[in-house]
């Protein structure tokens, strides 16, 4: 069972916001401070902790990422899932299945609209790439772009990961996952749950 109300990532910007909250009401700009305190119920939420349970299977592999399905591209035996992970959405990234997680490449960069070339070229962003434990030599790997209000991607400091273990923390952005040699199992504008929902199958 969860009891963290907000994962670690986001205990800073709150306490930022809460300490400008309280300046501003002690020298009377409650306006301001009124705008402070919204300020940090949204990033309460946006930071939020949510506990889920994960139905184990090594069969299954679970969406990475909580978002919506915007694209889906086929290409000979790769297939490649666009999902847009909106300030709405829970933010933890989870092992889509027990695997070895390896930072293929990353990207220090911008905060431009992810779904433009330029976003693409210049936002940061990071590759990984998971190996499944159970199943050799199957692989699936995750581009994360960020979005507007992403300010940097953060990752977990270990490879070796259990299926729906958190890997990471992505607030806002595009999330490009390629499946190989498997069948998928969501459609465009599908909602994605982290952990929760089977985009494919291991044959």
């Amino acid at each position: 069972m969860n009891k963290n109300i907000i994962v670690q990532e986001g205990y800073k910007p709150v306490i930022i916001a809460l300490v400008i909250t309280f300046i501003m009401y002690a020298i009377d700009l409650e306006l301001l401070g009124a705008l402070g305190f919204v300020v940090t119920l949204l990033l309460l939420y946006v930071y939020r902790d949510t506990a889920r349970y994960i139905f184990e299977n090594p069969s299954n592999i679970l969406s990475p990422v909580d978002g919506k399905v915007i694209a889906i591209d086929k290409e000979n035996d790769k297939t490649k899932l666009y999902v847009q992970v909106s300030l709405l959405n829970n933010h933890n990234i989870r092992a889509p299945f027990s695997s070895t997680c390896k930072i293929k490449n990353k990207q220090h960069g911008i905060n431009l609209d992810p779904s433009t070339l330029k976003g693409t070229m210049l936002n940061e962003q990071v590759k990984l790439k998971f190996t499944s434990h159970n199943y050799e030599e199957k692989a699936i790997k995750m581009k994360l772009i960020s979005g507007f209000f992403n300010p940097t991607i953060e990752l977990q400091d270990k490879e070796t990961y259990e299926q729906g273990d958190k890997v990471g923390f992505f607030i806002h952005g595009i999330a490009v996952i390629t499946l190989k040699d498997t069948e998928t199992l969501v459609s465009i504008n599908d909602k994605l749950k982290a952990g929760q929902t089977i985009i494919s199958q291991f044959d």
